[in-house]
């Protein structure tokens, strides 16, 4: 016989084991949130929602672990499971955190939909970069030399000392907005932003099914009325086929923008400029050069972290790119194209390079 110190102790560890699992799970999430130097969004809404996913998945498994250590304990063969009643409780536990688990992971990705939206909300933003921008005067002065024949006077271009003088760069249009793709693209953006609440409608879709199967307890008789067992399958359907869409116009969409971005790269003349977070570089050739290596690279888990804002600007048209630093690889940069909703959010290609380490 089993006493009663052994019984609660065998209670305390199985209600214990969910959260052993869970966290089996978590602390190394941690550990590599610390190592990463990941950002806020990361311990506020992503581990937590982490958590909460796994957690009923936890318990599931724990019931069930649970069942087979009592009908191993007590040799409880399949023909012995329907009259045991603490196999039946324990079944029943489970089916019912089966039912949870779905639901509870609907509420944490609308909760982390919404919490990283209201994160993002409210971070600074940089400001637009503005229609003109200022940039050092040099001018050409006369500078007079001593020789042994006389005083000449020459003009050498030389920076005015004092208060920087500045002058006005005007930006040119936008060149993809000028291109014959523009309206294409601006469908595909509007497409895919129409696209983006229907999935939602198919997570409230299935657990509006399934709380009425917890409520009408047909997970325990089976008997689904027949008007309801289409529910299921518009879920689905509300939930992937939108999913499927958006991949399948996401792809051709940054193609074309990419395209039309190593068109203009690689038009450009020697008299091209180059501003980074509004201010004009000296070297516009070297980040042009780096600029036109733009290609698609495999994802390895990472993101991107702080952003640089780069114009460069041709005699008739202008590029706005943004740059973001790779989380693991410092030389690397994702590559974003802020005149569609969706590339502005959607990585059109990356660069490897060092030429923007002191941004």
């Amino acid at each position: 016989m089993v006493d009663e110190g052994e019984r609660k102790g065998a209670k305390i560890f199985w209600i214990s084991l969910p959260f052993i699992i869970t966290s089996c799970f978590i602390i190394p999430s941690i550990i590599y949130g610390i190592n990463s130097g990941e950002e806020g969004s990361y311990w506020f809404i992503f581990l937590p929602g982490m958590a909460f996913c796994i957690f009923p998945w936890a318990k599931i498994l724990a019931l069930g672990i649970q069942t087979y250590v009592t009908a191993r304990a007590f040799h409880i063969t399949k023909e012995m499971y329907e009259s045991n009643p603490e196999l039946n409780e324990l079944k029943n536990k489970g089916v019912k955190w089966a039912v949870i688990t779905p639901l509870t992971w609907i509420i944490v990705f609308l909760s982390m939909m919404i919490g990283v939206g209201i994160y993002n909300a409210g971070k600074p933003r940089d400001k637009l970069i503005p229609s003109s921008i200022e940039q050092r005067d040099t001018r050409e002065v006369p500078v007079v030399s001593d020789h042994s024949e006389g005083k000449v006077e020459t003009n050498e271009k030389v920076e005015t000392s004092g208060k920087v003088e500045t002058s006005k760069i005007d930006i040119p249009p936008p060149f993809i907005e000028n291109s014959n793709v523009h309206k294409r693209l601006q469908f595909y953006d509007t497409l895919i932003y129409r696209l983006i609440p229907v999935p939602f409608l198919g997570m409230l879709t299935g657990a509006i099914f399934l709380i009425r199967t917890l409520i009408g307890r047909w997970w325990k008789w089976k008997k689904i009325p027949l008007g309801w067992k289409i529910v299921p399958f518009v879920a689905i359907a509300c939930f992937i086929l939108p999913i499927q869409s958006t991949f399948l116009i996401a792809a051709p969409m940054e193609r074309m923008i990419r395209t039309e971005t190593l068109k203009f790269l690689n038009s450009l003349s020697d008299n091209a400029n180059v501003i980074i977070n509004g201010k004009t570089v000296d070297n516009p050739s070297d980040v042009i050069s780096r600029l036109q290596t733009l290609a698609t690279i495999q994802a390895h888990h990472s993101h991107p972290t702080n952003r640089i804002r780069i114009q460069v600007l041709s005699s008739d048209y202008s590029l706005t790119l943004e740059l973001g630093r790779d989380s693991d690889i410092p030389s690397e940069y994702w590559i974003f194209y802020p005149g569609y909703r969706h590339t502005q959010l959607n990585e059109i290609g990356r660069i490897t390079t060092n030429i923007f380490d002191g941004y």
